[in-house]
């Protein structure tokens, strides 16, 4: 059936645009942090790290886009202001991807 297809397909494109901005953190994480060669001081390095073995990650849960933010806050930059874009477009993106991913039964 197409429209199964079509389904099919837009649920792995929202999916899929929403893990590449999950691996886009983890990378920058990663290269930025744990790496040897790196443009950020010992200090903001030591910030990343104790983030990602979430030692500095507030209690309630943050959503990738949030963590994004606190990540920028920590290495002294502007973060995203969650009224404009690029923001608003990756939170429903986020949003879309917690529906299809997420159900709740009756929701139509």
């Amino acid at each position: 059936d197409e429209s199964h297809a079509l389904s099919a397909f837009v649920t792995g494109a929202v999916t899929l645009s929403y893990s590449f901005l999950e691996a886009a953190l983890n990378e920058f994480i990663h290269l930025n942090a744990t790496a040897d060669k790196s443009p950020l001081t010992t200090e903001q390095r030591v910030l990343i790290v104790a983030m990602a073995r979430e030692e500095l990650r507030p209690q309630r849960r943050q959503n990738t886009l949030q963590l994004f933010n606190t990540l920028l806050r920590l290495i002294g930059k502007r973060e995203l202001d969650e009224r404009q874009e690029p923001f608003q477009s990756a939170n429903l993106v986020r949003s879309l991807r917690n529906l299809l991913v997420h159900p709740v039964p009756g929701r139509c």
